[in-house]
């Protein structure tokens, strides 16, 4: 009986220290895991206190980044997230900022977007402008103009109305209006051509000055400088034309070899030099030609009859030429005699048939 009380004893001094060593690695352990996650928060705080606040008031305006507009603003309805919002800002409304130097020196402007770094970087007082890209809009004051794309209408000033789709489209862009450019380059040289139409890789790549200029195809009026009122649809369609005008090309490469002015180039490369000159299909790759609407068609005279040389050029035939007096004379008296004959004839038939 003595025994157990002894054991007892025994297994509690041997279970002892071994509670004991659990408990302070236990205690140990949870002052770590404690110290790391003040740590943590500390860092945490630090960091987020360091990268800025956030700012929203009454009227609409809300923003988060470093410097968040100023103190005296009046505008509603704005946004902005970077490092600097809008921070000239006075009476602009409804403009939306997003990334480091975007919309950065706006003031009185309203309606516009802008994302990406640098887009819209110079704008104060222009409206209703979208840029989305880096540089996009860079220099940009004035309003009403979409650039989607990196370097997009990046030098424009005081353009209004254009639209530049892809990177650097109307990069040069100053003071042209009313242009529309998409694709990789397209317009890129344009300074103060208005009203041309670009859409395709290069498309009016050189184009300056020239205006109301529509090109539709990779590298269609590529070399175009000056020229102005040119169509071209299709693949480097009027492609060398620098400054001709009111020239049309249509087809993959038509009008290729164009310089003058005035000319149809259809399915056909054309000629360096020539002007108001038209040329439909190649001898190589058409032969035979159908015209509907001719065919038992009478028109009133005067008419000429249509003649083709050995090149396919179309053309009249020459009037017949006019009789020299003479041979008038001769063929009148002619005239008289065959009719003196027929006269005589009759009069034979007469009497034989009366002798009969």
């Amino acid at each position: 009986m003595s025994s157990q009380p002894r054991l007892r004893s025994q297994r509690a001094l041997a279970t002892a220290p071994l509670r004991r060593s659990s408990s302070r690695r236990r205690t140990r352990t949870a002052a770590v895991t404690i110290a790391t996650a003040l740590a943590f928060l500390t860092i945490a705080t630090t960091s987020v206190a360091s990268t800025g606040t956030v700012y929203y008031d009454g009227v609409g305006n809300a923003a988060a980044g470093g410097t968040l507009f100023n103190g005296t603003f009046t505008g509603t309805f704005n946004d902005g997230l970077g490092r600097q919002v809008m921070f000239d800002l006075t009476s602009g409304s409804a403009n939306s900022a997003i990334g480091d130097g975007a919309l950065n020196g706006v003031t009185s402007g309203s309606n516009n977007i802008a994302n990406v770094s640098d887009a819209l970087f110079a704008t104060k007082t222009g409206n209703g402008n979208i840029a989305t890209g880096t540089n996009a809009l860079f220099d940009n004051v004035a309003s009403n103009n979409i650039a989607t794309g990196t370097n997009a209408l990046q030098s424009n000033t005081t353009g209004i109305d254009n639209l530049a789709t892809g990177t650097n489209a109307l990069q040069s862009n100053v003071d042209g209006h009313d242009n529309i450019a998409s694709g990789f380059r397209a317009m890129i040289s344009n300074t103060s051509g208005s009203d041309n139409v670009a859409s395709g890789l290069n498309a009016l790549f050189s184009n300056t000055t020239g205006d109301d200029n529509v090109a539709s195809g990779l590298g269609a009026l590529f070399d175009n400088t000056t020229g102005s009122d040119n169509l071209a649809s299709g693949f480097n369609a009027l492609e060398n034309n620098t400054t001709g005008n009111s020239n049309v090309a249509v087809g993959s490469g038509a009008g290729l070899l164009t310089t003058g002015s005035r000319n149809v180039d259809i399915a056909n490369p054309g000629r360096s030099g020539e002007s108001g000159t038209i040329r439909i299909g190649s001898s190589a790759k058409q032969t035979k030609t159908f015209l509907a609407g001719v065919w038992n068609k009478t028109i009133a005279g005067p008419t000429k009859a249509v003649v083709v040389d050995s090149a396919g050029r179309l053309g009249t035939g020459p009037a017949p030429a006019a009789p020299v007096k003479s041979e008038t004379g001769t063929v009148s008296r002619l005239r008289d005699r065959v009719g003196k004959l027929a006269t005589e004839v009759h009069r034979l038939q007469r009497e034989v048939r009366a002798g009969g």
